[in-house]
């Protein structure tokens, strides 16, 4: 699983519906998905770990997770909320 360390309004209870999905689809990757929006949290198959592990720069999970047709997504409107400046805490 990814994600990031920004969103603090994911919740464990929501982690482990990604768990559950995981368990009960074949998909190689469940990704949530809010507003427009289809990125992390991110979980992925090991199939895909070497595909991860190429990524260069700053091209990060929500590049494969844009080129497959076989995602499996979660609404997680929770994931839409980041911490990118001292606004946003104060939010």
């Amino acid at each position: 699983m990814i994600m990031l360390c920004d969103q603090p309004n994911i919740t464990s209870e929501m982690l482990g519906f990604f768990l559950s999905r995981f368990g009960t689809n074949n998909a190689p990757i469940i990704a949530a998905r809010y507003g427009e929006t289809v990125g992390v949290p991110a979980l992925f198959s090991n199939e895909l770990f070497d595909a991860l592990f190429q990524l260069k720069g700053d091209k990060g999970a929500r590049e494969l997770i844009r080129h497959r047709n076989d995602v499996v997504t979660v609404d997680l409107d929770a994931a839409a909320f980041d911490i990118d400046t001292p606004d946003d805490i104060s939010r």
